[in-house]
């Protein structure tokens, strides 16, 4: 996508200037015209078959109009996930211009704040930012694919499924943070997994900036950074195979003190969202909130106990949410069979598939659900609210996407159980 970015930042450079002199109020529906025909041309550029830029076209369609609808059709019914915290932002963005003080926005509405200074505070152009940054992770889930050869029938499966997704083109239409985490996800794991394959230290040093970068964003997304670690300190990439040496405890070591470094000085930047737990208490500690929230496990006076006991619980809750039994209506059964089935079956098909003899890209399988169950594991303890559920666990649909396409490709090769 690179003419594409390259003429809306220009566009970004020209609009400070009209929209000062001229305050030309259409130009921000001229911008999104002409970069969309650069978007296509960008489509066009690449060797992609028909069906797959039909796909990718429509995916970009499906977008728009969503977008066009969170702004304009807003009296007919208001989309998932707009309303509170977009407006939140927006307001956040528009109020730190003037004061500097971007209140609970934090470094998105800051964010959003530089594209108001010089767009105005137009929404329409923040938003659509965000729909640029979807499908360039779409994209980029299909370049991983490509690292991994998948053969064509699973990587046009797995682009379908995230393409099409419902609720990650309505995220990725609105004005919130998350079109941002999901491409810094992308992004971060396609850079690790190509340097396993090339061994090229800047992209290492790439995918941890990634991580960062996002934890900057979303403090619970730093376990991306911890998942990588966990993995380069038990995989031999001489031999591929899994074991426990003197270099992994060194490896350890230094990034034991890496994390107690950045804990320390940037606290605030990296660890913002854990600033309230100081004991395992604390954490267990989960307030339920709102007409979907639910509430899981069993009470255990031990904070440790519970927490061994009670994780797993959470972290199918997570995954699963809005089960059956909370089920309030029309949209919580939509959201059921759409999102949570996706996630929980190609989970267990991941699981399923390392049981399997002499497929290929067994460890890249396995490297995908450690760095799934990472995550799951922390967010599955900060969340207990289905529709808050709902939107984080599209955080993980690109990995999960590429995962779906693993297995999907294991299952063509038709390769033995254990």
């Amino acid at each position: 996508m690179t003419f594409t970015w390259f003429i809306f930042i220009i566009q970004a450079l020209f609009a400070s200037i009209f929209l000062t002199s001229f305050n030309v109020g259409s130009i921000h529906i001229l911008i999104v015209a002409i970069t969309s025909l650069f978007y296509l041309f960008d489509l066009s550029r690449h060797d992609y078959s028909k069906n797959l830029f039909l796909i990718l076209f429509l995916s970009y369609l499906i977008r728009l109009f969503f977008l066009f609808f969170d702004l304009y059709g807003r009296e007919i019914f208001i989309l998932p996930n707009s309303g509170l915290d977009s407006e939140m932002f927006h307001e956040a963005a528009i109020q730190g211009l003037m004061s500097g003080d971007f209140g609970r926005g934090h470094i998105y509405s800051y964010f959003i704040s530089i594209m108001y200074s010089f767009f105005g505070n137009e929404r329409i152009i923040s938003q659509y930012f965000n729909v640029l940054l979807s499908m360039h992770a779409i994209l980029l889930v299909y370049k991983t694919m490509d690292l991994y050869k998948i053969n064509d029938k699973a990587k046009n499966v797995a682009i379908t499924f995230i393409a099409l997704f419902p609720n990650f083109a309505i995220l990725s239409s609105i004005l919130l943070r998350e079109s941002i985490i999901i491409f810094l996800y992308v992004l971060s794991f396609y850079c690790f997994t190509k340097y396993l394959m090339e061994n090229n230290v800047a992209l290492l040093l790439g995918s941890y900036a990634a991580g960062l970068l996002v934890s900057v964003f979303h403090s619970g997304s730093i376990f991306l950074v911890v998942a990588y670690t966990v993995f380069l300190i038990l995989y031999d990439q001489q031999t591929g195979q899994f074991n426990l040496k003197m270099k992994s405890i060194l490896l350890s070591m230094s990034f034991a003190f890496l994390f107690l470094f950045l804990f320390q000085n940037y606290y605030d930047v990296f660890f913002s969202k854990f600033s309230n737990i100081e004991e395992v208490g604390d954490v267990i500690d989960i307030y339920v909130m709102g007409e979907s929230g639910y509430s899981t496990g069993f009470a255990i006076g031990n904070p440790i106990l519970n927490f061994v006991v009670n994780t797993p619980l959470r972290m199918f809750y997570f995954i699963f949410s809005p089960l059956p039994w909370d089920w309030r209506g029309v949209t919580d059964v939509l959201a059921f069979f759409l999102s949570s089935l996706f996630y929980g079956y190609t989970l267990y098909l991941g699981f399923r598939s390392l049981f399997i003899r002499n497929i290929p890209n067994k460890n890249i399988v396995f490297t995908v659900l450690l760095i799934i169950g990472v995550g799951l594991f922390v967010f599955a303890w900060g969340v207990s609210n289905a529709g808050t559920a709902l939107r984080h666990r599209d955080k993980f649909v690109g990995l999960f996407t590429v995962l779906l396409a693993l297995v999907i490709n294991t299952r063509e090769q038709g390769s033995e159980r254990i």
